[in-house]
């Protein structure tokens, strides 16, 4: 359903974030939703799981749209609106680490997509729910 393609350049992004922000932040850092919904998307696009994909969509695409506003808007006005995406703009940070961090922008509607090709999956909420 998915073409080989995307699946083997999301999981090649995958390999390089994953080491490379282990380093950087340590493992807790894959707590946050986002990087949660990194890798579930990563399973959910192999074996084309309409459940993890619509858990995921149900857990991120809010708040991913909210960190994209933020992030552009504070890269077109320099207006820092609700501050999800200030460390894009710190000097202090690699600029390597931050440019892995525009999977942001990417993600929502990755995981739009998927559920518009796989289906939402109604027990998503719920699943998503506990594992909150």
């Amino acid at each position: 359903m998915f073409p080989l393609w995307l699946n083997i350049a999301y999981t090649l992004f995958i390999c390089v974030l994953a080491p490379v922000y282990l380093r950087q932040y340590g493992a807790t850092n894959f707590l946050w939703f986002s990087d949660i919904a990194l890798f579930v998307a990563l399973v959910a696009l192999w074996f084309e799981n309409g459940l993890l994909a619509s858990m995921m969509a149900i857990a991120v695409v809010v708040l991913e749209v909210a960190w994209n506003v933020d992030f552009f808007a504070r890269l077109v006005t320099g207006a820092n609106l609700i501050g999800l995406s200030d460390y894009m703009f710190d000097a202090k940070i690699n600029l390597m680490i931050r440019a892995l961090s525009l999977f942001h922008l990417i993600l929502p509607l990755l995981l739009i997509w998927m559920v518009y090709r796989l289906g939402y999956d109604s027990r998503a909420l719920a699943a998503q729910t506990i594992l909150a």
